[in-house]
């Protein structure tokens, strides 16, 4: 079962995504507990383990936690607007 991370759950489009996600039983999705949106080292964590990463930050958000992922397989869907149209991502 592929497992996925979403960060920042606390957006339109994160919270749809978590919804849509949690309800699939074929993906384990990862989150922090109580809900919380930032939390360091878990965060880090989390975005590490994962199968794939989904980004729903603003893009200075969205660069710092492309940053903290050194697990070199792990996918990104990066939801951020200026990566929509980057050379590059798919």
């Amino acid at each position: 079962m592929k497992s996925v991370y979403i960060a920042g759950r606390s957006g339109a489009s994160g919270l749809v995504l978590h919804e849509l996600v949690q309800r699939r039983e074929d993906i384990r999705l990862l989150s922090l507990p109580d809900g919380r949106t930032l939390d360091g080292d878990r965060e880090v964590e989390l975005l590490n383990v994962a199968d794939v990463a989904v980004l729903c930050l603003p893009r200075a958000a969205a660069d710092a936690a492309l940053g903290r992922i050194t697990n070199p397989n792990v996918r990104v869907i990066d939801n951020s607007t200026p990566r929509s149209a980057a050379d590059g991502w798919v």
